[in-house]
């Protein structure tokens, strides 16, 4: 008996919210067919690991506030089963066996009838898969066949009533099979119905080189298999606490963080689902948004927006790590950070652009916020260095790539010159010729600004910063054309 198996399906079955049995037994399921050598398959009929739980699963296109439809789908067990092999089906007629997964333990999880059409069907295999690798139970990549779906089609009226028998389609390893599979089968059964013929309970594969399902076998009514107690296998027992530590281990689901992060974050629920795919991806957003808030707070400046860290992490980080090929297949692009760019390094840097915005956006104020000074055009490039393992403290790393001063917010500036907006020289002298420039181009936004719009303060700076391809201080920008424009 493998330990580590029984106590992964525990925790899928405590994550599902279903009942996680503390006695399970194990059946043999007779039935002879090339794919199954032993002429019995080992499954749990009779007493399931773990019985009901649910999943939401969230569909895009249909339309709801988020542009997304909810669909809760049911869970009616979970259960230990020895794999099979998988057959393939020849044009000749003829057919081939791959017995290298036969033996080996999988647990399968049966769903009700809850799902309606081919888009429903692939999103919540694309859920159990977050799901199943979330919890670390698998890596549930389809096209190695380490995750495989069944799906059963039938039709039923508008009033409820069941048409014909339902068709099991098996061993599926791809979301877009699924969909096309059950969109074949929806078209094929409709058809026979129409033509007043009955649609037989069959086991049917898909050939997605065609797009269609054929039959492998008549589907076995539920006594043909002649389930009988597995002799060679003692029950599973867990103890009381054994569940209990198991059940404590389950960390926090997708769909629970993403609702969280939507009531407390104020993210969007497609954004949200977003960071809630990966639990390193979850805890680094918060530790990161959590940092910044900290960081605003102490130097008195504009917090960064959820949304924006939200972006920032999903987006630039990600490309930044993988352009710096941290990150392996499969695996979560976030895992194995250096220290360079842990979180709260990270959550500074976006309270450092928050703060650097938020003096382009007031810029009438001639007032210098504490840390300014580093552009999102910036950060992207400070943020690059930090994934490759650049510790310093960031406004050094800054000064090394685009010169001027960056204030460090704790009183002192770091520094060197040598870029446009280092405040002396040429090349102060290069950041007011900018300015003017910026300036005497914009003859609207200079009405608008002394009519008393202040807000166009903004404009202008973010021109210059434009022109300068994010190389000036804003925040010197901002006291030049202030200067200027009040003249």
């Amino acid at each position: 008996m493998n330990a580590r198996a029984v106590e992964l399906a525990a925790r899928l079955g405590f994550a599902l919210g279903a009942d996680v049995q503390s006695r399970s037994s194990f059946d043999r399921k007779h039935y002879h067919y090339p794919d199954l050598p032993h002429g019995y398959q080992i499954t749990q009929q009779r007493s399931p690991i773990a019985l009901g739980g649910s999943l939401d699963v969230f569909v895009d296109g249909e339309k709801e506030k988020d542009g997304t439809k909810r669909r809760t789908l049911r869970v009616e067990r979970l259960q230990l089963e020895m794999d099979t092999g998988k057959s393939f089906k020849q044009s000749s007629g003829a057919t081939l066996v791959d017995l290298n997964r036969a033996g080996s333990t999988l647990v399968e999880i049966v769903t009700a009838p809850d799902l309606r059409g081919a888009e429903e069907a692939s999103a919540a295999a694309e859920t159990f898969q977050r799901v199943v690798r979330f919890l670390g139970v698998g890596d549930a990549n389809m096209e190695e066949g380490s995750m495989r779906v069944d799906v059963n089609v039938s039709h039923k009226r508008r009033d409820g009533a069941v048409v014909g028998e339902r068709c099991e389609v098996k061993n599926l390893n791809s979301f877009r099979s699924i969909a096309r599979a059950v969109a074949h089968e929806r078209t094929r059964q409709i058809a026979l119905l129409k033509r007043g013929q009955c649609v037989r309970r069959q086991t049917r594969s898909f050939d997605p080189a065609v797009g269609a399902t054929a039959v492998l076998r008549d589907k076995e009514a539920l006594l043909d298999y002649r389930f009988a107690p597995e002799p060679d296998l003692p029950p599973v027992v867990i103890e009381p606490a054994a569940l209990r530590a198991i059940a404590a281990a389950v960390p926090e689901l997708p769909s629970s963080a993403a609702a969280r992060l939507t009531r407390t974050r104020g993210l969007t629920p497609k954004l949200a689902r977003a960071i809630a795919s990966k639990p390193w991806t979850v805890a680094y957003f918060d530790a990161c948004a959590d940092a910044g808030i900290e960081w605003a707070s102490r130097h008195g400046t504009k917090e960064p927006n959820a949304a924006d860290v939200a972006n920032w992490v999903t987006g630039v980080l990600v490309g930044a790590v993988k352009k710096a090929g941290l990150t392996r297949k499969g695996g979560e692009p976030l895992r194995g950070l250096p220290e360079s760019a842990g979180a709260a390094r990270v959550g500074e840097l976006l309270a450092r652009v928050s703060a650097s915005a938020s003096l382009e956006g007031d810029a009438s104020t001639g007032t210098s916020p504490v840390g300014a000074g580093i552009t999102a055009r910036m950060a992207k490039s400070v943020l690059a260095a930090m994934v490759s393992g650049d510790s310093r403290p960031i406004p050094e790393i800054a000064t090394e790539l685009f010169g001027g001063d960056v204030e460090d917010g704790e009183g002192s500036s770091a520094g060197v010159g040598g870029v446009v907006g280092a405040g002396a020289g040429e090349d102060g002298e290069a950041l007011e010729a900018a300015c003017a420039a910026v300036v005497a181009s914009m003859p609207e936004q200079l009405a608008a600004y002394r009519g008393g719009r202040t807000r166009a303060m903004g404009s202008f700076v973010g021109e210059v910063m434009k022109r300068t391809k994010g190389r000036a201080d804003p925040r010197r920008a901002a006291e030049i054309i202030k200067s200027l424009v009040d003249q």
